[in-house]
């Protein structure tokens, strides 16, 4: 189960349903953030596997994993977010490092905001 800090995080809104054998909270979404992913093989190459649009080879592909989501939708499958039990505690975890600090930060911007017109491109009206 969601911890208490979790709960209280701004930027996490609780998952209004739970898996009813599993107990886990669950609930399908047309986009989810890529970590961590569990999607069947054949699916993942019958829909292409990742796009080659998002972003230059070495950039960080901000947004794929939303442009994944939509594009399984249009594959009639269905996407899914339950709760990873991840552990916000960990000292680094969003707080400036990887693509999240320094000239990485610019760049991840930058690579946001065109991914993100690249997407809506890909996919008007979704």
């Amino acid at each position: 189960q969601p911890s208490e800090e979790w709960e209280q995080k701004k930027c996490c809104n609780a998952i209004p349903h739970v898996e009813p054998k599993s107990k886990i909270p669950f609930m399908y979404i047309y986009k989810v953030n890529m970590g961590p992913i569990i999607v069947r093989r054949a699916h993942f190459m019958k829909m292409g596997m990742f796009s080659p649009a998002m972003s230059c080879v070495g950039d960080a592909g901000i947004g794929f994993d939303f442009e994944f989501s939509i594009r399984a939708w249009r594959h009639s499958l269905r996407v899914g977010l339950y709760y990873s039990n991840f552990d916000f505690s960990i000292p680094e975890a969003g707080t400036g490092s990887g693509t999240h600090g320094g000239i990485q930060k610019e760049v991840r911007d930058q690579n946001e905001l065109f991914n993100n017109k690249v997407l809506y491109k890909m996919y008007p009206g979704f």
